[in-house]
């Protein structure tokens, strides 16, 4: 993440955030390593943790993704252990009605 920070300092960027969002390990999950919180805290940047694209299970639902929504509060708690800057919690009242295939989610 170093390289990346050094290019943003390079173009003029004063205050920037990093986003653990998880990312793909098979079996249509995505894993949050909550290392890399603590790594980029101890290298000095600002970190934003996304809990519920955390417990996304991209095609989990065979034609949508899917995800365990219960769990997100259970990996914002450990985002928080390692104090990071923000959190991100998404949702919808309407989940269905929303634009973006984000929103249309197959919670189980």
């Amino acid at each position: 993440m170093r390289n990346i920070a050094e290019k943003l300092h390079a173009f003029g960027a004063k205050m920037f955030f990093f986003t653990e969002r998880g990312t793909t390990f098979g079996y249509n999950n995505l894993v949050a390593d909550m290392r890399s919180l603590a790594w980029l805290r101890e290298a000095g940047y600002h970190v934003i943790f996304d809990a519920t694209h955390s417990v996304q299970r991209p095609g989990g639902a065979g034609d949508a993704t899917s995800g365990d929504a219960a769990l997100a509060p259970v990996l914002a708690r450990g985002g928080a252990r390692r104090r990071v800057r923000r959190h991100f919690h998404g949702g919808a009242r309407k989940p269905a009605a929303r634009r973006s295939p984000m929103g249309r989610i197959k919670f189980r």
